[in-house]
């Protein structure tokens, strides 16, 4: 179950990396005001802040695996969205909102699960899958930025809507890998409380 999480981390960068590498290629190719680019990361983060907040009042009454599954999918049709239908309409700039709005929802649950499914992991070293799952979100930004710029160099900043669609594999399978992955559950009230 470790490993899923690590996983949604890596996702969880994703969501909050991607877009900026994007930016200059929305104002110069598309003619969106550098305004309303910035406007992007601000809803994202909005998004994913009010999803932090929402879900503590429902993940402890609804299924964890459910719940995380969720966000595996409102995460991985965001970046599908983005890359399959946001090139081809002709309000490329609403669009992209709608895709954030996805994408980051999925990234505010994970901000509340990841950390309790992994305590509630029966493990001897706790501490240590929990430091080493918190520097997974630090891997999964170096790598979103790392292979988005070779991806970007090798296949031109025209394409780069093909990158979103292989951004959104990563949270799609991660979906299927945690519905077959055994859950334990930790009270997130309780956690906070701590």
């Amino acid at each position: 179950i470790p490993n899923a999480c690590y996983i949604g981390a890596c996702v969880q960068a994703m969501v909050c990396n991607f877009m900026p590498l994007l930016f200059v290629i929305f104002n110069q190719d598309y003619g969106i005001a550098l305004r309303l680019v910035t406007l992007i990361a601000t809803l994202n983060f909005i998004m994913q802040f009010t999803m932090d907040f929402i879900s503590l009042f429902f993940i402890d009454k609804v299924s964890y695996r459910i719940t995380i599954i969720a966000a595996n999918l409102l995460a991985g049709f965001g970046f599908l969205f983005l890359g399959l239908v946001t090139p081809h309409v002709e309000n490329t700039y609403a669009a992209i909102i709608f895709s954030v709005l996805l994408f980051s929802a999925g990234g505010g649950v994970y901000e509340v699960l990841l950390s309790p499914i992994v305590e509630a992991c029966p493990s001897k070293n706790k501490a240590a899958s929990m430091s080493f799952l918190h520097s997974m979100y630090g891997f999964g930004s170096v790598g979103t930025i790392l292979i988005t710029n070779i991806l970007l160099f090798l296949f031109g900043k025209e394409n780069w809507y093909w990158i979103a669609v292989l951004w959104a594999l990563v949270p799609l399978c991660n979906a299927v890998y945690f519905y077959f992955v055994p859950i334990n559950k930790v009270k997130i009230k309780n956690l906070i409380s701590i």
